[in-house]
């Protein structure tokens, strides 16, 4: 949640090329507190996940400058991935460096299918969601 350690140095000092994470994030559900609560959670890791790649590129006096962009995994949930396709499954087998300590595989999703009751498409904004926006256009955060 605090981003991604001494990857950036490592990468300048052992190749030097510029370097894009291509998925990161946490899943917004944990088995451990609420939905609101693991949806925050989410929003924080992904946050720090986010001004690391942002601080780690060209003009940013404290990086390594090194860093052209990530991209957030992912934009929606996925109900199809384990077990049962119609289900938003709350299952984990899998413990992970994320908040809870568990890989909850199908809630990754900035946004959400709801509770699926309505429709497919519906999609439910998550937390990472309104932080991205609020991040979007601004220069780096001291935050």
């Amino acid at each position: 949640d605090y981003g991604f350690g001494d990857f950036w140095d490592n990468v300048r000092r052992t190749v030097n090329k510029p370097v894009c994470i291509t998925e990161y994030g946490a899943p917004g559900y944990s088995n451990q507190e609420s939905i609101e609560d693991a949806e925050e959670d989410q929003a924080f890791y992904d946050k720090g996940n986010w001004l690391d790649i942002l601080g780690n590129s060209a003009g940013y006096q404290d990086g390594e400058g090194n860093s052209i962009g990530g991209i957030a995994f992912e934009w929606l949930d996925e109900w199809w991935k384990n077990y049962h396709p119609f289900e938003h499954d709350t299952k984990s087998g899998v413990t992970g460096p994320f908040p809870g300590g568990y890989y909850f595989e199908e809630w990754f999703g900035i946004t959400g299918q709801g509770d699926g009751k309505h429709s497919p498409f519906l999609r439910h904004l998550k937390k990472a969601y309104f932080m991205y926006k609020k991040l979007w256009n601004q220069s780096f955060p001291s935050e």
